[in-house]
């Protein structure tokens, strides 16, 4: 996968920002779009490592604007005081980058009751989308963009267990959530792509993240990766999500995905607007967005 970056991709003047910014993919994503002038807002959940982020950004692009917020987007009392801050504090929010994620072996529980990764991966962006609709509408035109994975394929969604609370697999709740993710993106597409805001769902391909680690084990995963011609490397995930943040040819393409740095189609079942709708429908209900 080709590195470089296009000068038509400039995003001087836009507000982007990232969650899961503090580590893999969503920093190096966040090095790439500062060095294209982007304003940067970037999450984390840990004070500390969200400090690194903005200094590295800062040692990358001297003249970037950059700040950071820390969340954990675990929890959903969280996820709403992040949106607050930021339509209290951001002005104009041109593109939403949907990138923390976790994965998690064992079955863990958020302060809500949820499963962790059903929490973190799909509801945590639905909500925070869902609440900075406003702003991304008022700034448009505007991007949201949600960092699947082609994992989706083999995926399912369990209406039956969303919660995963019989017979638990963290690689089946993985697949489950990432599918999520581009359903998530079409339904969005469907509901406002109308109103100037273009969401775009993506797989950045397989990198040497902690994310993978914490799932598969480093040296299993290492040899799977070189296996399959993977990259060690989450440097060289930069240009996926950089094309989707700021390539103006995607401009409007609501819905579309991304599988690396080619526009391609999901699985049939990513495609599939009847499931679309009632995750969506089931999100609410979860999100506490309707009772």
């Amino acid at each position: 996968m080709s590195t470089s970056i296009p000068d038509a991709w400039r995003l001087d003047g836009r507000v982007c920002l990232i969650t899961g910014a503090t580590a893999g993919i969503g920093r190096q994503s966040a090095l790439s779009l500062a060095r294209l002038g982007a304003e940067l807002v970037l999450v984390g959940r840990s004070a500390t490592r969200v400090a690194r982020a903005v200094r590295a950004v800062r040692d990358a692009a001297p003249k970037a604007r950059v700040r950071g917020l820390v969340a954990d987007l675990s929890s959903q009392a969280e996820v709403r005081r992040l949106a607050r801050v930021v339509l209290a504090e951001v002005p104009r929010l041109h593109v939403l980058v949907n990138c923390a994620a976790v994965v998690t072996p064992r079955r863990r529980e958020t302060v809500d009751g949820l499963e962790m990764q059903l929490a973190v991966n799909h509801l945590a962006p639905f909500l925070l989308t869902t609440l900075l609709l406003p702003l991304l509408q008022d700034s448009a035109p505007s991007r949201v963009v949600t960092v699947a994975s082609q994992v989706e394929r083999a995926g399912t969604i369990d209406f039956e267990d969303l919660n995963g609370l019989r017979g638990y697999d963290g690689w089946v709740a993985y697949r489950q959530s990432k599918l999520a993710n581009i359903l998530f993106t079409r339904e969005l597409a469907q509901r406002v792509g109308a109103r100037g805001i273009t969401p775009i769902s993506l797989h950045p391909g397989v990198y040497l993240t902690n994310l993978l680690h914490d799932l598969m084990g480093w040296s299993r995963l290492i040899t799977r990766l070189r296996g399959r011609g993977g990259s060690p490397d989450p440097e060289l995930s930069a240009p996926v999500l950089t094309r989707a943040a700021a390539d103006p040819s995607l401009e409007g393409r609501a819905g579309i995905h991304l599988h690396e740095l080619e526009i391609a189609e999901p699985s049939a079942q990513a495609r599939d607007p009847e499931l679309a709708r009632r995750l969506w429908t089931a999100s609410e209900m979860l999100s506490m967005l309707k009772t």
